[in-house]
């Protein structure tokens, strides 16, 4: 867990999630290749739309490139909308408040009107996800995690449920415990420990 500062302290911050090196599900490893690869991806989706754009007045012959095309910006949205959603919250450090739960939040929740700030008052019970993964450990070594605590799921009075997307084991129980003793929020775990760790066989 990471030492907080004097003046972290006098604002209410309780915990702030310390990253692994490597993105935990994914190959692509740190976060930062990970933002590379996604505005790559963006960047080829609006080429690409803004090419069938440009071309639609004059037609297309054959259309068969139209078709490509509209494939290759569908393709490349999901994987940096889509996918890419799932890897930013593992991205992004969670930070736990006296009053509130700071988020990854997504263009579109953000367009929705939401700021990635769960408030403690409208949270109804948190769940620790236990499940299989893979992880990099370093360049082409990989292990894999089993029925490991990786992930909370956040469920709101109202019914919205909420994932933090994949995280360290560790900061997990160290979220959970946090959240559980220091906010008195019910939290649910119907496993032990941090589960087991084994070798990734390729």
């Amino acid at each position: 867990m990471k030492r907080l500062t004097e003046a972290e302290f006098k604002s209410g911050l309780l915990f702030e999630e310390k990253l692994p090196k490597y993105i935990i599900g994914t190959t692509e490893g740190s976060k930062y290749e990970h933002k590379f690869d996604r505005w790559l991806y963006r960047s080829i989706a609006a080429v690409a739309i803004f090419l069938i754009l440009l071309l639609m007045p004059y037609g297309f012959r054959p259309y068969s490139i139209l078709v490509l095309m509209i494939v290759l910006a569908t393709c490349m949205l999901y994987a940096s909308e889509v996918q890419g959603n799932k890897f930013s919250r593992s991205a992004k450090p969670i930070r736990i408040f006296a009053d509130r739960i700071e988020v990854y939040a997504s263009l579109y929740q953000r367009l929705k009107g939401f700021n990635g700030a769960i408030l403690v008052k409208d949270v109804d019970w948190v769940h620790v996800e236990r499940r299989d993964a893979y992880q990099l450990v370093k360049r082409n070594d990989m292990v894999r995690l089993r029925w490991a605590p990786l992930e909370l799921r956040i469920k709101l009075n109202d019914g919205t449920e909420y994932l933090t997307g994949l995280k360290s084991p560790a900061e997990i129980l160290a979220m959970a415990q946090v959240l559980k003793e220091k906010l008195n929020i019910s939290v649910v775990d119907t496993g032990e420990g941090l589960g087991r760790v084994e070798p990734y066989m390729y």
